[in-house]
Parts: C-alpha cells; sequence; structure tokens
C-alpha cells in the first residue's frame, strides 16, 4: 500500500500541480517571498515543474525550458544569493 505522500495518491498528485501548495510549502522550507515570486514569474509555480524542468537524463534531452526560467528569474532585481 503506497503512503500519503506517494505520487500514485491523487492527493499528492494535486498538491505537486497546485501553485498554493507550491507558495505555502516553499514559504515553510524558508525560501524568500522574493525568490518565490520570481521562481513563478520564471514559470515555475508548482513542484512538478520544478521537479522536471530540465532533463532527466544528463546526456539527452533539452535544457532550454530551464535555461529560459533562469534568464527570466535572473533579469533584473536582486540576485538569488545572499
Amino acid at each position: 500500500m503506497k503512503g500519503a505522500n506517494s505520487v500514485s495518491n491523487p492527493f499528492a498528485k494535486a498538491s505537486m500541480e497546485s501553485t498554493a501548495s507550491f507558495k505555502s510549502r516553499a514559504g515553510e522550507i524558508g525560501m524568500s517571498d522574493d525568490l518565490i515570486s520570481r521562481l513563478i514569474d520564471g514559470g515555475i509555480d508548482t513542484f512538478g515543474k520544478l521537479a522536471y524542468i530540465c532533463s532527466v537524463s544528463p546526456t539527452s534531452g533539452d535544457d532550454g525550458p530551464l535555461k529560459e526560467a533562469l534568464n527570466r528569474m535572473l533579469t533584473g532585481g536582486p540576485s538569488l544569493t545572499p
């Protein structure tokens, strides 16, 4: 039997695709409001998008979506690191 946090659990799947869950949990783990806003502005507004933004295999696939999101996040504004 799979646990409540299992990806096969419909509630876990919904949580991975929820912007509200992303914002809430990101704040709980210590991400600044600015970083959360910049991630969302960069198109990374769910845990599913964060988890799968780049290629699963380092020798194949396209990291273009990751590079585009980072470019949008890093254009203007303060540095993302302290």
